[in-house]
C-alpha cells in the first residue's frame, strides 16, 4: 500500500511549544503511510518510559503498557539496539508477525481490549537527554505496510528527533526535579531550601510538618520567621553568609520551640544553614533542622528488622537511643529493673555492643527517614 500523505516538517516543528500541535504528531505520522495509530514514547536516561503523545489508543490501555508491558514489548526491545539508532524500518521485518502473536503484549493486552494491532513502522530518536521512540501500527486486517513506509516517515524524522529533544529535556529536568523533591520528602529530618530574603522556594514532607506546628519557626507571606527575636537574627546571618556570592559558609545556630502563649520550651532546633550548589539566578541555601524531641516513625521497625531483635529488644534499644536509664525503661514497662538489665545483657549480644552507650549510639547512627503521611 503507497503512502497517503507528504510529511511537512513545518507542522512537526510547530509541535516544540505548542501542546496542540505535539499531540496531532501521531495524526501526521499515522496518516502519512495509512496507519490506523501512532505511539510516541520518552525513555528517560535512567531507562524509565513516559507516555509523550498517542492517538487511538486509550489512556488506560496506555497507562497498562508503560506499566506492564513496555519492558517485554518486543518492538520496544528491538529498537532498542544499537543498530537500530536514529533509524526509521519496518519493524515486522525484524521482529516476525509469529514472534508477535505469540507474545504476552499481544495476547494479554492487545487481544484482551479487543484490539488487533499487529504491524509497526517506527524507530528510535536519540539525544542528550534520552530516546524518543515513535512507530505507526496497522491492525492484522489491514495488512503489512509496503516498502515505501520507512521512506515516507523518515522525511520527517529529523525534525520530529528535534522536537522530541527539546521536550524530552523539559521532561527531564521535571523528572529529575521529582526525583530530588521524592528523595527530600523521604528524609528524617526538616529540609527547608531559602533565597536569599529568607523566601521559601521549597519544604520537604517533614519541614511542612514542623511548620504546621508553629512552635519555632512559622511563614509569613512567603518567607520563613523565627519565632525568637534572637533565632531570627541568627537565621538572617546564616542564610546572608550560606547564599553570599563569594566564599559561601555553612553555619549552625538553634531555634528555641515556644509555646503556644510565647513562653520558651526546654528544647530547640538544631538548624544548619548550607550554600546550596548555583546553577542559575540567585543563590540559594538549604536549612535543615533536628528535632531532638521528633521520635521517627520508622525507627523502632528498621532497629528491630537490621539486628534482628524481638519488640521488647527493639523497643528497648530505642528507649537507650532516646536517653532513658534502666531505672525508666523498667518504670515505663511495668517490670523489675533486674529483668531490664537481664534484657539489656541479651540485647547488648545480638548488636555486639559492650556499653549501653554503644548501643544507644548504633540505633542513632540509622539514617532518619520520615514515612508519616498523616500529619
Amino acid at each position: 500500500m503507497s503512502t497517503k500523505n507528504i510529511i511537512r516538517n513545518e507542522y512537526i516543528y510547530e509541535a516544540i511549544w505548542d501542546d496542540g500541535a505535539f499531540h496531532n504528531l501521531p495524526n501526521i505520522f499515522s496518516s502519512a503511510v495509512d496507519g490506523r495509530s501512532s505511539v510516541i514514547n520518552w525513555v528517560h536516561s535512567t531507562g524509565e518510559f513516559i507516555n509523550f503523545t498517542y492517538n487511538y489508543f486509550s489512556d488506560s490501555f496506555m497507562q497498562s503498557y508503560i506499566n506492564d508491558y513496555i519492558y517485554i514489548d518486543p518492538w520496544n526491545i528491538d529498537a532498542r539496539k544499537d543498530e537500530r539508532k536514529n533509524k526509521v524500518y519496518d519493524v515486522t521485518s525484524y521482529v516476525s508477525p509469529s514472534h508477535w502473536e505469540r507474545s504476552d503484549i499481544y495476547n494479554q493486552l492487545v487481544l484482551s481490549n479487543g484490539d488487533d494491532t499487529f504491524y509497526c513502522v517506527g524507530g528510535p530518536l536519540y539525544s542528550e537527554w534520552g530516546i524518543g521512540i515513535f512507530g505507526v501500527n496497522r491492525g492484522k486486517g489491514a495488512g503489512a505496510f509496503g516498502a515505501d513506509a520507512a521512506k515516507a516517515l523518515e522525511s520527517g524524522a529529523e525534525a520530529l528527533r528535534r522536537v522530541l529533544m527539546v521536550r524530552g529535556e523539559i521532561a527531564t529536568h521535571q523528572h529529575q526535579a521529582g526525583l530530588a523533591r521524592s528523595m527530600l520528602d523521604i528524609v528524617g529530618v526538616a529540609v527547608i531550601c531559602v533565597g536569599q530574603g529568607q523566601d521559601i522556594l521549597h519544604a520537604n514532607e517533614a519541614a511542612d510538618a514542623l511548620l504546621r506546628r508553629g512552635l519555632g519557626v512559622y511563614v509569613k507571606n512567603g518567607v520563613l520567621k523565627a519565632r525568637s527575636e534572637m533565632a531570627q537574627r541568627q537565621m538572617e546571618a546564616a542564610v546572608a553568609g550560606a547564599t553570599a556570592s563569594f566564599q559561601p559558609k555553612t553555619a549552625t545556630f538553634v531555634i528555641p520551640r515556644l509555646s503556644e502563649a510565647g513562653a520558651e520550651a526546654l528544647s530547640a532546633y538544631q538548624v544548619t544553614a548550607v550554600p546550596l550548589a548555583k546553577l542559575s539566578g540567585p543563590s540559594k541555601a538549604l536549612l535543615v533542622f533536628r528535632d531532638p524531641d521528633a521520635r521517627e516513625p520508622t525507627l523502632l521497625q528498621r532497629v528491630k528488622a537490621f539486628y534482628r531483635l524481638t519488640n521488647a529488644e527493639a523497643e528497648m534499644a530505642v528507649a537507650l537511643s532516646e536517653g532513658l536509664s534502666l531505672a525508666e525503661i523498667a518504670s515505663r514497662r511495668a517490670v523489675q529493673e533486674a529483668t531490664v538489665r537481664s534484657q539489656v545483657k541479651s540485647l547488648s549480644a545480638k548488636m555486639n555492643c559492650n556499653r549501653q552507650t554503644q548501643i544507644a549510639l548504633a540505633v542513632a547512627n540509622l539514617p532518619p527517614l520520615w514515612t508519616d503521611r498523616s500529619e
